[in-house]
Parts: C-alpha cells; sequence; structure tokens
C-alpha cells in the first residue's frame, strides 16, 4: 500500500474511533490489560456522554499499577470532538471520582485505575433503621443488626454500633436529625444569617452599596520560608479604601515549623490568627473519620500553644480550618461549639454562577458540599450560632476549578496570575459581591505567582474604592451589621487600631527542644518567651508539665 492510502486508512480508523458510540460500563480493574500498541490509539479519544466531565485517557499505559500512579497526575476534557489534555501541579495528581486535583499522599491505585467518573462504584452495606419498631424507647434508633443506641450515638463519627451502621447515613440528606431549610423568617441577624441557596445579599442591600470584601488566607506555618514574601506584601502602601491601615489577611497557622516570634508580630500588626492544627500530618481519612475528642485534642491543644508561645489571648482566635480540607461533619461543629470556636472556612462549594455568602449553621448548609465525595464532611444538624465561610470555586487559567489557589494549575507568567484573580474578581464583583476568599500556602507562592498576587491587589486598590482586604472575623461583622459602602467610615469593627494586647517581641529565643517522652518529637522553637522544658505537644502544651 503506498503511503497516500497508508494516511487514508489510518485516518479513517482515527475517525471510527473517535466516532464509536462508547459503553461505558462499571467495573473492576485487572492488571495485566496491555494498551494496543498502534501509536494512535494511545492518543486520548472522545468518551460519548461525559457532559464535559473530566476524565482520564483510556488508552494510557496500565499494565502495571506504577504505569496507573505515574499516569494519575494527567486528565483529559474532550469538547466538540477535540480532545484537550491537562496536567495537575507536581505534588497532586487527579481524582477522577471528585473531579479535582488533590494531594499526592491520598492517592490511590484504585483511582487512578478509573477511566470515568461513572466508573466509580459504592458498594452496598447493610443499613440502620431510623424508625424501627424494635426500640421501644423515642430517643433510640436501631443498628443494623437491630440493637437500639440512644440517638445522640449516631452520626458523630464514633462507631458504637458492633456493625458501625450508625455511621453510615450521616450526609447531609440523610442524617435523621439533619437541619432543616433555611426560615428568614426566624433566622435573624445579627446571631443568624441563611437564604435558601446562599446568594443572597444580607439585609438585601443594594449591590450598589455592598463592599466586595476579599479574604485572604495563608495556610500552615510562618518561618524563614514565607516571612520575607509576608514582610514585601504588608509592609507596603496597601492600605484599605479611605483608611490609612494597612490590608489585613488571616493566617492558618501549624504548629510544626511555625516562628511564634513573627506569629506576634503578625497579630499586634491586626492580622488574624487561625487554627489549622498540631498534626498536619495525618491522612486525609484521619480527619474525615476525627471524633469530636480528637478534634478538640487537636485543635484546642494548639490554640494554647500559640497563645503561650505567640503571647496572643486564646478568645481573639475564633476561626479554624480542618487540614486538606476535609472537615469531620457534626463532630467539627459539635467540637467548635464546646470550645468558644466561632468560624471555619474548610467548606468547599460546588461550581455556581453566582457564588455563595458565608452563613451560620442554624440551618441547613445552602450549598452541595463540593467535591462530591465529601458530601459526609457537611455538617448535617444545627449548630446555631457558629459561622461557616465557605471557598467558591476558583476558575483557573484553563477553566479548570479548585478551592484553594494551590489545587489550580501553576502559571509561569504573572501576567496570567493578575488574569485569573481578575476573573474570579469580576464573577464575585458583578453579580452579588460575596465575599472573594484567596486561599495559598507557601508552595503556591513561587515567583510568579506572588508577584502577580501584588500586582493585582496594588490595580484592584487604584481602580475600585468600594474593594476592602479584611480578616474573616472582619467579613462576619459586616454581615452581622451590613453597612453601605458610603458609611464605612464609621464602621468599628473595620477601625485600624493596633492591638494592644499583643506585646512587642524584637528579640526571641531560639529553642532546641526534646520530646518530654522518648515516644514525642522533638524540634526547633522560635519564641519572645523563655525556652521551655520540651518541646510543646499534645499533653504539654506549655512544654513544662505533662497534663495528667
Amino acid at each position: 500500500m503506498n503511503p497516500f492510502a497508508t494516511g487514508l486508512v489510518v485516518a479513517l480508523v482515527i475517525t471510527l474511533v473517535q466516532g464509536l458510540p462508547f459503553s461505558r460500563v462499571k467495573r473492576q480493574f485487572r492488571f495485566g490489560a496491555v494498551p494496543n500498541s498502534f501509536n494512535f490509539l494511545q492518543a486520548a479519544t472522545c468518551l460519548k456522554n461525559q457532559n464535559q466531565l473530566l476524565y482520564r485517557n483510556v488508552n494510557r499505559p496500565r499494565a502495571t499499577q506504577f504505569d496507573l500512579l505515574a499516569g494519575c497526575q494527567t486528565f483529559v476534557r474532550c469538547n466538540q470532538g477535540t480532545v484537550s489534555k491537562t496536567d495537575c501541579p507536581t505534588t497532586t495528581y487527579f481524582n477522577v471520582v471528585s473531579q479535582v486535583c488533590e494531594p499526592m499522599e491520598t492517592r490511590t491505585v484504585e483511582n487512578c485505575a478509573l477511566d470515568t467518573k461513572g466508573d466509580f462504584v459504592v458498594l452496598t452495606t447493610p443499613q440502620p433503621s431510623f424508625n424501627s419498631t424494635k426500640c421501644q424507647s423515642a430517643t433510640e434508633y436501631s443498628c443494623a443488626n437491630g440493637v437500639c443506641m440512644a440517638k445522640e450515638l449516631f452520626c458523630d463519627n464514633k462507631p458504637d454500633c458492633a456493625d458501625s451502621s450508625d455511621e453510615l447515613l450521616c450526609s447531609m440528606l440523610t442524617d435523621p436529625l439533619r437541619s432543616p431549610d433555611c426560615d428568614k423568617n426566624q433566622c435573624q441577624l445579627p446571631d443568624c444569617y441563611c437564604s435558601l441557596h446562599g446568594t443572597a445579599i444580607p439585609d438585601d442591600l443594594p449591590v450598589n452599596q455592598v463592599p466586595q470584601m476579599v479574604i485572604l488566607q495563608f495556610d500552615d506555618p510562618v518561618n524563614d520560608n514565607n516571612i520575607p514574601m509576608f514582610d514585601a506584601f504588608f509592609s507596603g502602601n496597601r492600605s484599605n479604601p479611605g483608611s490609612q491601615c494597612g490590608i489585613k489577611a488571616t493566617f492558618f497557622i501549624s504548629h510544626e515549623y511555625n516562628n511564634y516570634q513573627y506569629t506576634e508580630k503578625l497579630a499586634k500588626d491586626g492580622h488574624e490568627i487561625a487554627l489549622k492544627g498540631i498534626d498536619n500530618d495525618r491522612t486525609e481519612a484521619y480527619w474525615t473519620k476525627s471524633s469530636e475528642d480528637k478534634l478538640q485534642r487537636d485543635f484546642v491543644t494548639e490554640r494554647r500553644i500559640i497563645s503561650k508561645f505567640a503571647r496572643i489571648p486564646e478568645a481573639t482566635m475564633q476561626g479554624m480550618r480542618v487540614p486538606f480540607l476535609r472537615g469531620s461533619g457534626n463532630a467539627q461543629f459539635s467540637m467548635m461549639a464546646h470550645n468558644g470556636i466561632r468560624w471555619d472556612s474548610s467548606l468547599s462549594a460546588e461550581p455556581l454562577d453566582i457564588p455563595v455568602w458565608p452563613y451560620t449553621l442554624n440551618y441547613k448548609v445552602p450549598h452541595k458540599c463540593y467535591p462530591p465525595d465529601k458530601q459526609v464532611q457537611c455538617p448535617a444538624r444545627s449548630f446555631p450560632g457558629l459561622w461557616e465561610i465557605p471557598l467558591n470555586q476558583i476558575v483557573g487559567t484553563f477553566d479548570e476549578t479548585c478551592s484553594i489557589l494551590g489545587s489550580c494549575t501553576r502559571m509561569d507568567n504573572v501576567d496570567d496570575v493578575v488574569d485569573m484573580l481578575n476573573k474570579n474578581f469580576d464573577k464575585h464583583y458583578s453579580t452579588n459581591r460575596a465575599p472573594l476568599v484567596l486561599s495559598m500556602s507557601t508552595n503556591w507562592m513561587v515567583p510568579s505567582h506572588f508577584m502577580g498576587l501584588m500586582n493585582w491587589v496594588d490595580n484592584i486598590l487604584a481602580t475600585h474604592k468600594d474593594v476592602f482586604f479584611v480578616t474573616a472575623t472582619q467579613a462576619i461583622s459586616w454581615i452581622q451589621n451590613p453597612t453601605p459602602v458610603a458609611s464605612l467610615g464609621s464602621f468599628a469593627p473595620w477601625k485600624c487600631s493596633a492591638n494592644n494586647s499583643v506585646p512587642v517581641c524584637e528579640e526571641p529565643h531560639g529553642c532546641t527542644l526534646d520530646g518530654a517522652t522518648p515516644a514525642m518529637r522533638g524540634s526547633y522553637l522560635i519564641t519572645c518567651e523563655k525556652c521551655p522544658s520540651f518541646y510543646p505537644d499534645f499533653g504539654i502544651p506549655d512544654g513544662e508539665i505533662l497534663d495528667a
């Protein structure tokens, strides 16, 4: 056959392969399925009925588990018969079930083996009964095995039934004690705020009178890896409109490797210090299933450590975030209610045309818990007075969505970063002006990203007199008392005043510390306080005496 004819045959075969009505069935993966050796079949093909969903190249190498893991960062999308390919950032992989890039440490062969979201099969298990006639008391539900248990033992992340069925039906749709839909007649500011879909402006204020709030959130420890960037970012002449005080941010501090002298400085300068727990090395599954006791041990201990070694009053640390954004459902918010933690920012809303406003948890969460596999981590029950600052989806450079900036595709060009931030800002500013939450870690702040962020902030401040960079608690204060832009000059919660409760520290101590027991970790600690005897940790937050 001549070359021209060969080309026609290959083109015809490609056309037929791409046009076939593929029949996708749920199946278990078997190793040893070696892909066809013809090069053109190695290319990704368009799968019918994917409806713009992201999926994996069905013709990728998959002979071994190593092949699967190696190709797990890549995903494709079919658009009008043309396949586009994208790679997740280096430290993440593509979770085909949740449809987003997630931390590499949570990657599994089972997930990497799935081609499409539709290939994921949820196994059926015995179900508890919430109206069983076997239970004599109205205060009990029945486990799947017929044993009756107190209602409050269901959906608390602690299996009490012998078959663990008390922890099965705990989502916002299945929890037997789930909270009702928003009732605006009963839910009144300042203690309660809700709307049916989460998109309504507080007090129905006209949108042109609503300040566009931007909440900058920085995750993880502050130390030599990011202090120079924070100094450059917050030491300049970046001030909110009509104010001489600098723009503010919220810092979710994790304990290990944190510099407490600089944490103290951030608080003194008016930034908000929030909690991210002590042990961030745990897996996602650990946080998803953490009980109230475990969460209290982690976050309340961290609050005591920060208060001691950064000299910040515990009462000023009002917010938290669960590592990996893996909220622990009812158990997490019960822990918050019992320990004076006022707000959380761990829950992600699904992609929406109009973003969601922060809300209290008196009523049902007004959005789907996103990604879909995180349904059980949204609180299903009512927790009056607790606030959630949801993470609306950020739209990346390639129109991918992500809850935090680090999960979007990396950008090497400063202008691309500015364009991406403008695109997301415009979505909020031109609709309901729900707070724009930009959450990032040190890993995201590579030079192009950091310069793009600074340029964008400077451009926004220069061109908008109704945009304010505020802390999470300041945003909640505005929602509790909606104040038109023209009156913000007298809005007390946004006044810039030094935090006099935090003393100035200029000469910190560098402490090389052992763990209090051979089984406990040691580390290096920088603080304005005198060096403790041991490294602060679970059971010894002051570094001196182990708790009983």
